[in-house]
């Protein structure tokens, strides 16, 4: 039983630093319709996406912002917006 436990734990610390480095990827993170933007100096992480909510509603741009670094900041945002040919 304790080869066994060894084993498993063997297993476990060569597996997690592999799985730490993909989570370093240089690409842009997507969360299921979340496009994320730029990594900032400030640790902000912050993540946009479009969505109709209802039938009746118009479309919403809606902003996810998530503070890595614990202290307490203010998020300031100026959103343009542009029509690329679609109604």
């Amino acid at each position: 039983m304790k080869t066994v436990k060894n084993y498993v734990f063997g297993m476990m610390f060569l597996l997690i630093p592999v799985f730490g480095a993909f989570a370093q990827s240089p690409n842009p993170t997507i969360y299921q319709n979340w496009q994320a933007l730029p990594d900032s100096p400030s640790h902000l992480e912050v993540a946009w996406s479009t969505c109709k909510c209802s039938a009746t509603s118009s479309d919403e741009i809606r902003l996810s912002v998530f503070n890595e670094s614990g202290d307490d900041q203010t998020a300031n945002f100026t959103l343009t917006i542009s029509d690329q040919g679609q109604s």
